[in-house]
């Protein structure tokens, strides 16, 4: 398979006064390969935004490389990226009412990214805007509509066909169903897997929800302060966890069964700040396994198992 994506020893920093920064990214190294969806997870603050962002070069990392497409596109100007990056691959954010400009039609916002790449006549572009709404399930109808007058569901709609009109070989979805009901979510997550049938799409799949990113996802990454602790194929990682944080968000996830007796949390504490993150492992200070060494250095990703790699160095105690 083709690596479209690449982060290559991905640092990402933000100043946060006084003289202090956030450590976001702290290391990341990890390829979205074509046609596949790999899912990101991860409590909240653990960098899977500031990762999305980063790949499509965003956000310009502290240190490290992104790779596109087989180019080095970390220093490269926007001039560049617009011609090449920002073609081919699209971002479906969180909240399609903050996403959508409230002044714009909605064929406006759909063909904002053709405008902007001039791709076709205005003709061109109206017959494609209808063709984008049809195929994302909502009446091309609507078209002269503005986002006050639709559902959450339905401007998320809008939110990816907008994401495809220029025709993208990746897409980064971020918490794309996170704001949206139960029976809303099962609607778009079929017509994302659907879309990835039909034009081979890449995804990266941004998410809380691990029964979702467990229907959607090829591959996951799982981060934790700024770090991929654990990589491996969707049915390894949910079967047979390796990293004792992985099993501790797995073991969290609630079961909607009424019978089931609530769980005490399975994990301790809250996530350290990334602007005094502690030494060595950065899991450590929560780690039911952990002993002294923990503390002194990082682990390195090794290799457990076909295409799984597990962070830490207490893999014989947590098997």
């Amino acid at each position: 398979m083709t690596a479209l994506l690449e982060a290559l020893d991905l640092h990402m920093q933000f100043p946060a006064g006084r003289g202090r920064v956030v450590r976001a990214l702290a290391g990341v190294d990890l390829a979205v390969m074509a046609g596949e969806t790999l899912g990101l997870v991860g409590e909240s603050g653990s960098g899977k935004s500031t990762l999305g962002r980063a790949l499509l070069r965003l956000e310009r990392p502290t240190a490290g490389r992104v790779r596109a497409f087989g180019e080095d596109v970390t220093d490269l100007p926007e001039r560049q990226l617009r011609a090449g990056l920002r073609r081919r691959a699209a971002l479906v954010f969180q909240d399609p009412h903050q996403s959508l400009d409230p002044r714009l039609r909605i064929a406006d916002a759909i063909a904002e990214p053709l405008e902007v790449h001039k791709v076709g006549t205005a003709t061109q572009r109206r017959a494609q805007v209808e063709a984008l709404l049809q195929r994302v399930g909502l009446d091309p109808a609507v078209a002269s509509r503005r986002p006050h007058a639709f559902s959450g569901g339905q401007l998320q709609r809008v939110g990816i066909a907008r994401a495809l009109a220029l025709d993208p070989a990746v897409v980064v979805a971020d918490e794309a169903v996170s704001a949206l009901d139960v029976s809303v979510q099962a609607g778009i997550i079929n017509l994302f897997m659907d879309l990835q049938v039909e034009r081979g799409l890449a995804y990266v799949f941004i998410a809380h929800d691990l029964k979702v990113v467990e229907r959607i996802s090829h591959r996951v990454a799982v981060l934790y302060l700024g770090r991929v602790v654990e990589l491996a194929p969707v049915a390894a990682l949910f079967s047979t966890p390796r990293h004792p944080y992985t099993r501790a968000l797995l073991a969290s996830a609630p079961v909607p069964d009424p019978h089931r007796p609530l769980q005490p949390p399975v994990l301790r504490g809250e996530p350290p700040s990334p602007i005094a993150p502690p030494s060595g492992c950065p899991f450590h200070p929560r780690c039911p396994i952990a002993v002294a060494a923990c503390a002194e250095h990082v682990p390195r990703l090794q290799v457990v198992g076909a295409g799984h790699t597990v962070a830490c160095d207490r893999l014989e105690v947590s098997a």
